[in-house]
């Protein structure tokens, strides 16, 4: 929801939409395991959705899904969160002409759990 108002037209959605998902079926753990890839890799897959799904998918599906994976599940539900929030903080209607305009470079606020957690490199 969020991508799809904070960007102007569905093209441009659907754009920032696969920058996001190519990289995230790529680096994410959905092809090659994480444990593999060289440390650079492993903490750059960190600033992506689908690293910490699949990171809490083997924590909660595997017998020995190893450690508790609590920072991969605050990231995701503190983006999502943040994403609710600015999505409903950006969205409008119809663009009024004299209305203030919405700044949708906010949307990027809901990006900020994933930089903590690739800093932190958890």
């Amino acid at each position: 929801m969020l991508l799809g108002i904070a960007c102007g037209s569905t093209t441009a959605a659907t754009l920032v939409c696969q920058i996001i998902y190519i990289p995230s079926i790529m680096l994410g753990g959905l092809m090659v395991p994480l444990s593999i890839m060289p440390a650079a890799l492993q903490r750059t897959a960190l600033l992506l959705p689908a690293t910490h799904s699949m990171r809490l998918f083997a924590w909660l599906a595997m017998p020995d899904g190893g450690t508790p994976q609590w920072l991969s599940l605050g990231v995701l539900v503190s983006s999502t969160v943040l994403s609710f929030l600015l999505a409903a903080l950006l969205f409008q209607w119809e663009p009024r002409a004299n209305a203030p305009t919405r700044r949708p470079w906010l949307a990027l606020i809901a990006a900020v759990p994933f930089v903590i957690a690739a800093v932190a490199g958890a």
